[in-house]
């Protein structure tokens, strides 16, 4: 399904069926995408959001991320370093600097 937004004075009319040519080249390079759990992803407002990380000192971190979508259970971001730990639980509770108790080792 693709939403196409005609440009001012175009015409058209909604649902009506179309045919829609795409630029094959530049288009732009789409960021690497990461998985995490759904509770890990906070949201602030619209489609951004962040997860909080782990720091070395053992204290959580916000990183700004943009929601792709949800698929089942996990939250599809754009912005994540791949091996980057995130807090799970208790994610919407959390504020930069408060620390982080790492249950499992992972």
């Amino acid at each position: 399904m693709v939403e196409v937004r005609l440009p001012p004075g175009g015409h058209g009319q909604s649902g009506a069926i179309a045919s829609v040519r795409f630029p094959s080249s530049a288009a732009p390079a789409q960021p690497s995408l990461a998985a995490v759990p759904a509770e890990a992803f906070v949201p602030r407002s619209g489609r951004e959001g962040g997860v909080f990380t782990v720091g070395a000192n053992g204290r959580a971190r916000f990183v700004r991320l943009r929601l792709v979508r949800f698929e089942a259970d996990d939250a599809v971001v754009a912005g994540l370093s791949p091996g980057t730990r995130v807090v799970t639980a208790g994610a919407g509770y959390l504020k930069d600097g408060d620390p982080v108790l790492v249950a499992g080792g992972n």
